[in-house]
């Protein structure tokens, strides 16, 4: 199944996340408390990749924290968003100027509101010199034409 929000060559949540479903029998008791702990505490995770960081980012965080990424992974916030280029977009509207916040999954930034998402960038490109040329180029891409009325 591909979604048509994200951007050619470029993997999807639903990408990541889905796999066959495998039936496998589980020991419960070897899930201690502590080993629970241990493997939910992100801090001590690491990432070989910044795609790996991505889906560690989303499943212990709930979202896009390039300080975190960056931290597992030994990259820096730069070149975390470079690598993740396509995959992840910074919204104008939530970033409050600062490189390492407001950035959202392909999947969450272009969906909902395209317009005003559209406009934002267009924006916030205009003030900020070419830094969301990509945004606007990925929402006209999946944007459905206007209906005229």
């Amino acid at each position: 199944m591909k979604n048509a929000g994200v951007p050619e060559g470029q993997i999807s949540l639903f990408d990541m996340f889905s796999s066959p479903v495998v039936d496998l029998p589980l020991d419960w008791d070897a899930f201690s408390d502590t080993g629970m702990e241990e493997t939910a505490d992100a801090d001590r995770g690491e990432a070989k990749s910044a795609a790996d960081a991505l889906i560690l980012s989303l499943t212990t965080r709930g979202r896009v924290d390039i300080g975190f990424m960056s931290s597992v992974t030994g990259m820096t916030p730069e070149n975390v968003t470079e690598a993740l280029r396509g995959s992840i977009y910074q919204n104008p509207e939530t970033w409050d100027e600062d490189s390492c916040k407001g950035w959202e999954t392909a999947d969450e930034y272009l969906s909902g509101n395209l317009i005003r998402k559209w406009n934002a960038a267009k924006q916030a490109d205009r003030k900020y010199i070419g830094c969301f040329r990509e945004n606007i180029s990925a929402i006209e891409k999946v944007m459905p034409p206007t209906v005229a009325t």
